[in-house]
């Protein structure tokens, strides 16, 4: 986007420098907004699927570096989970299981899980880290959700939604038996 005409627009008066900080100053307020709204229909959808699994949102979507949205199955509570993260603010996607870092300790990564995972083609790149038994980068419907054009068709585009979901609950349906024997396994 070429920028020089709105700079010219915002030196022109002192009402428009007013305009164009108070624009600046409600930008992050309304991303957060449109995310929060978004995964509020997520959420709604997913549990369609998984009735009776519980969610929150972390951080503030947009403005934190790794806000979150989680969604596990109650007896998966405090090692694993499924997540949708705006990493980077939210230019970097990131989906898949998490487990609990501080909670799970050095509990070794599981090998099903991630054979399971990468079974599916878009799912191939899955990675682990300490915070993740299956960490995925989501390329569709968008890789980028800061730009103006993805955060409207967040706000406004029932395809957005649906590919999201979609992709979450295919996550769900491979994941939880398999993630279901780990918990049990590790039941104390």
């Amino acid at each position: 986007m070429n920028t020089k005409p709105i700079q010219e627009f915002i030196v022109q008066s002192e009402e428009n420098l007013r305009i164009a900080e108070a624009v600046s100053e409600a930008l992050p307020s309304a991303r957060h907004k449109l995310a929060v709204e978004f995964l509020a229909r997520l959420d709604s959808r997913l549990k369609e699927g998984y009735p009776g699994w519980k969610s929150k949102n972390d951080e503030i979507f947009f403005g934190d570096r790794y806000a979150t949205y989680s969604f596990w199955k109650p007896e998966w509570a405090g090692q694993y989970g499924l997540a949708l993260q705006f990493g980077e603010f939210g230019r970097e996607i990131y989906f898949g299981v998490y487990r609990e870092k501080d909670k799970v300790g050095n509990r070794p990564f599981c090998d099903e899980l991630m054979r399971a995972v990468k079974e599916v083609e878009v799912y191939r790149r899955a990675e682990t880290n300490v915070w993740w038994d299956a960490l995925i980068h989501m390329d569709s419907p968008a890789e980028n959700w800061r730009k103006p054009e993805v955060l409207w068709r967040m706000h406004k585009d029932d395809g957005f939604l649906d590919d999201v979901a979609e992709q979450l609950l295919e996550l769900a349906r491979i994941s939880e038996p398999i993630v279901d024997q780990l918990v049990q396994k590790y039941r104390k």
